[in-house]
């Protein structure tokens, strides 16, 4: 499916990037490239993507994962890179994600995102209760991460105890 998926995206993408997606023996820096299909592009090949998809997902573990954007694809990114193309949403369907939506308890965990709103916006969530930043944290490390575990709860009664742990570490 991939190589059928990038011969169709071909023409919407940097000659470059084809190259680099079509490369059996690519070199180390090109395992690690990653890019975006303009969405502007992506629109107009929005057909025969769903049909790519449609014939070749068909009996695999793919197939529940696209039943659930088909019809949304136009309001998705697809993300490209040397041996794997993903399509994922713009934003993520918290209020409609059913496990998330109806969770006791959720986690979220950013290296990166203030008190402006922004993970509310993303999450679709009025109100994050943010735990304190950790003393000498500019010496723990650095990087962007940013995890959501929408499906997992924890009974109340270890709450205050992950929280102690985590603030810990």
């Amino acid at each position: 499916m991939y190589k059928v998926l990038i011969e169709n995206l071909k023409e919407i993408i940097d000659p470059v990037h084809y190259n680099r997606m079509s490369n059996d023996k690519p070199i180390e820096d090109e395992k690690a490239w990653i890019d975006k299909v303009p969405n502007i592009k992506m629109i107009e090949s929005i057909g025969t993507i769903v049909d790519i998809m449609d014939e070749h997902v068909k009996g695999t573990d793919l197939q529940y994962s696209w039943i659930n954007i088909k019809d949304k694809i136009h309001a998705c990114n697809i993300f490209i890179s040397w041996n794997k193309i993903s399509i994922r949403p713009f934003i993520s369907p918290t209020l409609t994600h059913e496990p998330f939506n109806n969770a006791v308890q959720r986690i979220y965990m950013s290296a990166t995102l203030g008190v402006s709103g922004e993970l509310e916006r993303v999450m679709g969530v009025e109100h994050i209760e943010r735990l304190p930043i950790v003393n000498e944290w500019d010496e723990k490390g650095l990087g962007r991460r940013f995890f959501i575990f929408p499906q997992v709860s924890l009974d109340t009664s270890i709450y205050e105890d992950v929280i102690y742990f985590l603030q810990l570490n």
